[in-house]
């Protein structure tokens, strides 16, 4: 086993080039930051406008909702071998993701950085998250202690012994007092799915894929009692408090990112932390510190070959033993708008609108500044109570001056209307260079005298790039839910047999089977409003001629108009029956309808043990609701010895909407004592 010294030696050089690449990337970020947020520029000067325009915050969210819907709704689908394991397997996906994961959050930040920055990045790992309660237990004797000691989710951290002496037979017995029981409590335990910040993302450099960096690290911020807390729990080895609480100096350590960090601060009109020194304990164990988390490539059980390992380190001290990475590689994925061949380095909307904010910006401040100009004009004069005077005049005020006459107002005139010009033809570059249009935000001032159909068609084309945009973000969203399937399968579900209240059957699941993702991105509202359109006139065909036809069973129907449910993102699983419940509906008709059959051939057999000729009891069954010839291959079947194979069974009693002879779902017993017809009876 390769020891503490040599991993930190070995891993030092890939974490000095990693936090290198990062010390290159968080200025490009704290400036796009500044660009996003129209920070002023510098160069204001008081009495003119001060306005920044907002090109890069608008593109960005106008943008967001496009992409937003790619996960909303019933928006992936799974393509397998079993189509009840399938929707199984979807259901349950969701139910971990989303109901108990709440990854709409992260979705969010994931698309917020894959427009304003590098790269979104998310993280797929498996965790098992507890807590511990304490209890107290006044008093118990040796059998019960055993017991509690033995269970497998406590722990027993403090008891006092209390000996005791039989008075039969002299013995002594042990009993415990003032027990103190530490118990782990299970918060959840399966994939989890999170967006990791850009300022924690490291990487090695000059990579085109991420499984090909030697480092992938991800830096969160802890406190120093987290460590101690893991240390406690067992995650961590015993000495790391103390070893990081000794290498411990300041809050913030890493250069790489403090001016982005600072920046943020101050976006937020927080004061910037300043460094703090920590002296006494109270203080340390809040004191900030980085975990390093790193996915690397090296020995580690000295074979000479190169294994995927996991290692945890904190100020150059080892928290965790490297162990091998059970997700063979770095459990991360890359999302980026636009990308660039052969990197995974995309650019954003803050760098690609930066110089036209800048243009908008000085046009709208130069329409501002005119307008001011040409309504409050100026004024001239030499004597200098006079200029006092009306440096504080404001409208409709009266300024006092020692001579009349000496005033003369400055007349600029109107604004240049080139400007105006100016301003709509930037507009367009704009909209141009964004891709989101007058038209995509429904302010089409071009609009009057067009059908609806070119309206349609116009917003169908600026809708392209964001299509193309959403297309790019489903791939990376594909591979997080392959991702999630491979925990699945390494880590087996104990959520118990009957997980999501009742609608998903976790046996019933193949884990190891062959699954495909797919998402369905589209884009717009009226976009789904047009696949619901379409949804609408399948559900129309199939109930109308594809269910006769034999193309499609009840089931197609279901999935159609839960998927357009989820077009016009609407939820109508509580208006009609599941596939699990209507399956077990037609098993339970098909149920039915047999033990009617049985009744009924019953019946027959014995009206014919009676001497009924066979036309008498063709007309008793025809009275009971039962076609002539289904009565026909009933009476043939009884005859011939044929029980359980005359007759279709959809030809039952039920599918014609008769009753069963004798009434209430019993044979009928022959004789008048019971109402039955007896061979007397039936001419």
């Amino acid at each position: 086993m390769i020891s503490d010294q040599e991993l930190t030696s070995a891993l030092r050089p890939l974490i000095d080039d990693a936090k290198r690449l990062q010390e290159q990337l968080s200025p490009e970020r704290e400036k796009f930051n500044s660009i996003y947020n129209a920070d002023p520029y510098g160069n204001e000067r008081p009495g003119w406008a001060t306005t920044v325009a907002p090109v890069a915050f608008d593109t960005v969210e106008w943008i967001k909702p496009f992409l937003g819907d790619i996960f909303n709704g019933d928006f992936f689908t799974i393509d397998g071998n079993d189509d009840v394991a399938t929707q199984q397997l979807k259901e349950y996906i969701r139910f971990k993701l989303w109901t108990q994961g709440h990854i709409d959050e992260q979705i969010d930040d994931f698309v917020h950085y894959s427009l304003t920055s590098h790269y979104g990045v998310f993280k797929i790992t498996h965790q098992d998250n507890f807590h511990f309660e304490n209890q107290e237990i006044e008093q118990l004797n040796e059998a019960q202690f055993q017991a509690l000691s033995g269970a497998e989710e406590l722990e027993v951290t403090k008891y006092d012994e209390v000996p005791e002496q039989n008075p039969l037979d002299g013995t002594t017995v042990m009993n415990y007092e003032n027990i103190k029981v530490r118990q782990r409590i299970q918060d959840y335990k399966g994939p989890v799915v999170e967006c990791v910040p850009p300022t924690e993302f490291y990487m090695s450099a000059g990579y085109a894929k991420l499984e090909n960096c030697p480092l992938v690290a991800h830096v969160p911020k802890r406190t120093l009692d987290y460590i101690k807390t893991k240390e406690r729990d067992g995650i961590y080895k015993k000495g790391s408090y103390e070893a990081v609480k000794a290498k411990i100096a300041s809050r913030f350590d890493n250069p790489e990112t403090s001016g982005e960090i600072a920046a943020l601060f101050e976006a937020s009109g927080l004061e910037v932390p300043s460094e703090i020194t920590y002296a006494d304990d109270m203080v340390i164990a809040n004191a900030d510190v980085e975990i390093w988390e790193c996915y690397v490539e090296m020995d580690i059980d000295g074979d000479g070959y190169l294994e995927s390992a996991i290692v945890v380190m904190c100020e150059d001290v080892v928290l965790q033993d490297p162990v091998e990475n059970e997700y063979m590689t770095a459990p991360f994925e890359l999302g980026v708008v636009m990308k660039k061949p052969h990197e995974m380095l995309g650019y954003n909307f803050c760098s690609i609108m930066e110089d036209w904010q800048r243009v908008a910006t000085n046009l709208q401040r130069g329409i501002q500044d005119a307008s001011l100009i040409s309504t409050k004009r100026g004024w001239l004069t030499t004597d200098v109570p006079t200029q006092n005077a009306l440096r504080k005049w404001v409208p409709g005020d009266t300024a006092r001056v020692d001579k009349l006459g000496n005033v003369e107002p400055i007349d600029f005139g109107a604004p240049n209307q080139f400007m105006f010009k100016a301003y709509d033809q930037v507009s367009g570059e704009i909209d141009r260079h964004s891709g989101v249009s007058e038209a995509a935000q429904g302010l089409d001032r071009q609009a009057a005298n067009k059908t609806a159909a070119a309206m349609e068609m116009k917003l169908t084309v600026t809708q392209q790039r964001q299509r193309l945009y959403a297309l790019r973000l489903s791939r990376t969203f594909e591979k997080v839910l392959r991702r999630v399937l491979d925990i699945f399968r390494n880590h087996t579900p104990e959520d118990g047999q009957r997980a999501v209240g009742g609608d998903v059957f976790i046996d019933k699941i193949d884990f190891r089977g062959e699954y495909f993702f797919k998402i369905d991105v589209g884009v717009g509202v009226n976009e789904n409003q047009q696949k619901a359109q379409i949804m609408d006139q399948h559900i129309r065909f199939m109930t109308e001629v594809g269910i006769q036809m034999g193309i499609g069973d009840p089931t197609h129907i279901i999935r159609a108009t839960d998927k357009k449910a989820a077009f016009l993102n609407m939820d109508m699983s509580d208006l009609h029956y599941s596939e699990e419940e209507f399956n077990q509906k037609q098993q339970q008709q098909q149920q039915e309808q047999e033990q009617q059959k049985q009744q009924v051939m019953q019946f027959v057999q014995q009206l014919l043990s009676q001497g009924a000729p066979p036309e008498a009891i063709q007309k008793e069954l025809e009275q009971k609701g039962i076609p002539p010839e289904a009565a026909q291959q009933l009476i043939q079947g009884v005859m011939n010895g044929e029980q359980g194979q005359a007759g279709p069974s959809n030809q039952g009693p039920m599918a014609q909407g008769g009753q069963p002879p004798g009434g209430g779902g019993q044979p009928a017993p022959a004789g008048p004592a019971s109402g039955g017809s007896a061979a007397p009876q039936v001419g």
